[in-house]
C-alpha cells in the first residue's frame, strides 16, 4: 500500500511553510534516511527525511510552494500502485462580484504564443506574459523574452516575497521595538582580565562568548533585570536565556 509523506509538525511558531528544494522526482527509489526535500520554516531550513522505502510515485507540491502542517508532500510505494483517492473541501459557492478578476502571470501574450520554458520562467519569477512582446517565430514570447522581462523588473526595484523566517524575524523585531524600552549605552572596559580568559581556555573561546557569559551572570546577579513586561505587570523569569540577533 501507497505510503502517505506529510508536512511534519516540527514545533515551528506558525504553520505557514516553504518547500525550498526537491531532492527527488517521480520514478526516484528511496531508502528509509534519504533526504526528500528541503522545508523552510520561520527559524530555519530543515531536510525533510524518508521514513519508508519504495519508489515516489508522485508529488503533490512544487518547490517554492507555500505548505502547511499535515499536507500531503509525496506518494511512496511500489511501481504502478495505485494512489487512494484523497477527499477534497469544496469550498462553498461565492457571490459574484464586479471587480475585474486579476491577471495570472502565464496569461497569454498578445499574438497569444508563448513557449512552455517561457510560460514556466514567468511562473517562477511573476512575468505577466500579456505584457510581453516576443521575439521568437510569429512574435512567439520565448524564454529570453521573460528573463529579460525579469532583469527589468528588478533593475527598477520589484517587490520580492519574503520568506517564512524573515517574516518572522521582522515580525518578532518590530515586536521588540514596540514594547521593549530602548536605550543606548557606551563605557569604555578593560578587557585584560576577559583576553587572558580567552587565551587560557581549553577550547576555542570568541569574544562574543566572553560577553553573552558576563550578560548571563549579570542577569543572575540582579535578578529585577530578568524580567519580561506583561501588560500592567512585570513577569520575573526564572531562568536565563540570552538571545542574539543575527543579520542574514
Amino acid at each position: 500500500m501507497a505510503t502517505r509523506i506529510v508536512v511534519p509538525d516540527a514545533g515551528q511558531t506558525t504553520d505557514e511553510l516553504l518547500l525550498a528544494k526537491w531532492h527527488v522526482s517521480v520514478g526516484d527509489e528511496v531508502e528509509v534516511g534519504d533526504f526528500l526535500c528541503d522545508i523552510e520554516t520561520d527559524k530555519a531550513v530543515a531536510e525533510l527525511e524518508s521514513y519508508v522505502a519504495g519508489h515516489v510515485l508522485r508529488l503533490m507540491a512544487e518547490a517554492g510552494d507555500t505548505i502547511t502542517t499535515g499536507q500531503t508532500l509525496l506518494w511512496i510505494g511500489e511501481p504502478g500502485e495505485a494512489i487512494p483517492d484523497e477527499p477534497v473541501e469544496v469550498a462553498p459557492p461565492e457571490a459574484p462580484s464586479p471587480a475585474p478578476s486579476p491577471e495570472r502571470a502565464d496569461a497569454s501574450p498578445p499574438g497569444g504564443l508563448a513557449s512552455p520554458a517561457a510560460r514556466s520562467l514567468a511562473r517562477e519569477r511573476g512575468v505577466d506574459l500579456a505584457m510581453l512582446a516576443g521575439t521568437g517565430p510569429d512574435g512567439c514570447v520565448v524564454k529570453r523574452d521573460v528573463a529579460a522581462a525579469s532583469a527589468d523588473a528588478a533593475a527598477s526595484g520589484a517587490c520580492v516575497p519574503l520568506s517564512p523566517m524573515r517574516r518572522a524575524i521582522a515580525a518578532r523585531l518590530q515586536q521588540s521595538v514596540r514594547e521593549a524600552p530602548h536605550f543606548y549605552v557606551a563605557i569604555d572596559a578593560d578587557m585584560t582580565h576577559a583576553f587572558a580568559a580567552r587565551e587560557a581556555a581549553a577550547s576555542k573561546v570568541t569574544i562574543n562568548d566572553l560577553l553573552v557569559k558576563a550578560v548571563a551572570d549579570t542577569l543572575a546577579r540582579f535578578p529585577q533585570l530578568n524580567c519580561r513586561l506583561e501588560g500592567d505587570t512585570l513577569r520575573h523569569l526564572p531562568e536565563v536565556n540570552v538571545g542574539i540577533a543575527v543579520g542574514l
